[in-house]
């Protein structure tokens, strides 16, 4: 048996809020991003969904429609409902951007708060 590797990298802006589902001890956080390229003179939008599984729901309020993010994906898995094929991808780690309109929540002085939402959820295992 031979072992496949998927990593998959996307940036786009999310469609809507996203949505938060309780699943036992965790949250399911799911929302869509769009995706376009530039095709001649046109651009083609694709829309990528994504599910990010967390101990706590606090990001939740930074993913907003509009929001700008990079995502990063390990694992997909494909559904069929109504003849529709929807593939929905596993977040890995997220980054929201902070954009030029955006006000930022700490002044240089400040000390970082604690419960910083997108901090890893603890990996201890890293050497630094």
């Amino acid at each position: 048996m031979s072992l496949a590797t998927f990593n998959l990298t996307a940036v786009g802006r999310l469609g809507n809020d996203c949505t938060v589902r309780e699943v036992k001890e965790q949250f399911a956080i799911s929302f869509s991003i769009a995706v376009s390229e530039k095709r001649g003179e046109n651009y083609a939008t694709t829309w990528l969904n994504f599910t990010l599984w967390s101990k706590t729901n606090k990001l939740a309020e930074y993913l907003k429609k509009g929001k700008l993010v990079s995502v990063v994906s390990d694992w997909f898995d494909i559904t069929e409902k109504d003849g529709k094929q929807y593939t929905n991808f596993r977040v890995k780690d997220l980054n929201p951007f902070l954009e030029r309109n955006e006000p930022v929540a700490a002044q240089p002085n400040e000390k970082p708060k604690e419960d910083n939402p997108f901090a890893d959820e603890g990996d201890d295992s890293l050497p630094f």
